[in-house]
């Protein structure tokens, strides 16, 4: 296995062979690249400009010039030449300055993209769409401006220390959802080349479709205490599916080393994560809602209204905006509530939603806020309801904090000390983490026999409510979380656009996202990454691609800046994670706050 994804801290004196350029750049042929990363990554580049200089460029008549530099003074580069004459012609773009680059720094592609030669289809869509931007509205609809292509992803998911699983007992296999009868029946084996029959202690028992089981004694949050499995109960881990929040919340005590669940545990908590994305998302909620459709945005993590979602096989019209919603997809906000388009919505300091200046509905009783249509449509079965997006925030909140009240089986911000969470992971501390795929090579150089670590990547957990049977999945949420990528754009000022445009073609293109994938990257291509080589060289990436289809751009893009981010979690990761602070005070604090900030937006006051 090549070892890829360095993420350490960078500090690295670049490679001489790296730095290319200097300052002038008069030649009419000639385009300069700027670019930052680890070593792994700009060498990857390089690789990608001589390529490119090679073919396309010495056919076209077209050279790079490529410079390279470390993340920290990436920024800052680009802040100082983007309005010179002597700046970038093709230049990355981080997601966290996307937005405050996109009005001055950025030149739009979509003409570009119009008459070029690359289909964007083929690139994943949840990442293109992120890269769409209206300056005025601060909004990213799909009919918004392109300012720049993906060219990088690194998607999240579940690392789970496998040999601490197995040492408790726990058998692990990897059979997806659908081929589990299959599985159980004998006819097949997982990925792992292991049948059914493998595992003498399951061949009296038919294992369920789920990420965690175990045969007796299941932990439901609020209905019992847990209980320790005992020597009898069988335990299966199935790292192709996703856990449900108890079943993440039971395997996550058994690892917890506590009085109150397991004082033998070889780790000292079980869980964790520093991120409520897949809370919120999987029950269709975010951190913001837009009250207009123009960028008028309201905290979101507070909506007590019920979230829904389309049934299987159903599909469903919303009444206000139109919209045809198919099978798995969650309504919007205007076609949940009570609205009709002459009527104001807004948002008041306990974060209910306000119609015409009048609150819709208490949390007490959420269900006036909701449209008669919706309601009809839950009855008819077309229509599932999900929880809030505040029920799903506290049950990511609960997971450590208030001691006594939480369930303490993630450890405190402040238990890392100075240990990154995921070196707190490899360390042994952590049964579970969600990270992202960057993180891999430093996992595979953490194995090892006489440590005994392993580990493997399962999908991330997802809201799903069972039947009585607890079996047979009644609602199922999004399954849903974060991607962070890095794009390429044009510089506004640049006198070479076009030039500059065919480089990008190639960067974002087949051609130069085949270099990325042989070097262990997730390529930005469907069609490079579905072939057995490189599932072969890359093999904990498969959970990772199924996430591209799904994941998103977390909340440090959704504005120009983070200061609206950081009113709200700075004390959630600093008292309420902490246990320093209830949830319901730091809803009652920072509610009105955010929303404060959040007008200036709109106002262009920030």
């Amino acid at each position: 296995m090549k070892k890829r994804f360095v993420a350490i801290a960078i500090m690295l004196v670049l490679v001489s062979g790296l730095a290319l350029t200097a300052c002038g750049n008069n030649n009419p042929n000639t385009i300069k690249f700027y670019a930052f990363g680890d070593t792994e990554t700009l060498n990857t580049y390089q690789k990608m400009v001589k390529d490119f200089n090679e073919t396309i460029g010495a056919k076209e008549n077209i050279t790079v010039k490529f410079s390279p530099f470390t993340e920290d003074a990436y920024a800052s580069k680009i802040d100082r030449t983007s309005q010179s004459s002597s700046g970038a012609d093709v230049f990355l773009v981080l997601e966290k300055k996307f937005k405050s680059w996109s009005e001055f720094y950025m030149e739009p592609l979509d003409s570009y993209v119009e008459s070029g030669t690359m289909n964007v289809d083929d690139i994943w869509s949840a990442t293109v769409s992120r890269y769409r931007y209206n300056v005025q509205n601060n909004t990213s609809n799909e009919t918004d401006p392109l300012y720049a292509l993906p060219i990088d992803s690194s998607p999240t998911a579940l690392y789970y220390n496998r040999a601490v699983m197995e040492d408790a007992g726990i058998v692990i296999i990897g059979v997806a959802e659908e081929d589990m009868d299959k599985w159980n029946s004998g006819e097949i084996a997982d990925k792992y080349g292991k049948y059914k029959s493998d595992y003498s202690s399951l061949n009296s028992v038919t294992v369920p479709a789920k990420g965690y089981w175990r045969s007796k004694n299941a932990f439901h949050l609020g209905e019992a205490r847990w209980i320790k499995p005992d020597a009898s109960t069988k335990l299966v881990f199935n790292d192709e599916i996703p856990m449900n929040w108890d079943e993440t919340e039971d395997l996550a005590m058994l690892f917890t080393r506590s009085t109150k669940y397991n004082e033998a545990s070889p780790t000292k908590f079980g869980f964790y994560t520093e991120w409520w994305f897949n809370y919120g998302w999987s029950v269709g909620g975010d951190c913001v809602q837009d009250t207009t459709g123009d960028g008028d945005w309201v905290f979101g993590l507070s909506d007590f209204t019920p979230n829904y979602i389309v049934a299987d096989g159903k599909s469903y019209e919303g009444e206000y905006t139109g919209t045809t919603y198919s099978a798995g997809e969650t309504l919007t906000l205007f076609d949940k509530l009570d609205l009709l388009p002459t009527d104001t919505l807004t948002e008041n300091d306990s974060g209910a939603f306000v119609k015409n200046g009048e609150p819709m509905a208490t949390e007490q009783n959420p269900y006036t806020a909701i449209r008669a249509d919706v309601k009809e449509n839950v009855q008819s079965g077309v229509l599932q309801e999900l929880p809030s997006t505040k029920v799903a925030f506290k049950r990511f909140a609960n997971l450590a904090g208030e001691a006594g009240v939480n369930l303490n089986i993630c450890p405190y911000v402040s238990d890392l000390g100075t240990t990154s969470s995921f070196g707190y992971f490899l360390g042994g501390n952590v049964a579970m983490i969600i990270e992202e795929a960057s993180n891999i090579a430093l996992a595979q150089e953490a194995v090892s026999e006489s440590t005994g670590f392993d580990f493997g990547v399962a999908p991330l957990p997802q809201y799903k409510e069972y039947e009585a049977d607890g079996v047979t999945v009644k609602v199922r949420g999004i399954e849903s979380g974060h991607s962070n990528t890095v794009a390429v754009a044009i510089r506004q000022g640049s006198k070479k656009k076009e030039k500059a445009y065919r480089f990008i073609e190639y960067l974002v293109g087949e051609e130069g996202q085949t270099k990325k994938a042989q070097d262990g990257f997730v390529p930005n291509q469907r069609k490079l990454v579905n072939t057995e080589e490189y599932l072969r060289e890359n093999p904990y990436m498969s959970v990772f691609i199924r996430c591209m289809d799904t994941q998103k751009a977390g909340d440090w893009w959704y504005m120009q800046d983070t200061q609206w981010i950081s009113v709200w979690a700075d004390p959630l990761n600093g008292k309420v994670r902490n246990g320093l602070m209830t949830l319901d005070n730091w809803f009652s604090s920072f509610t009105p706050k955010t929303n404060t900030i959040l007008l200036k937006y709109k106002n262009k006051e920030i």
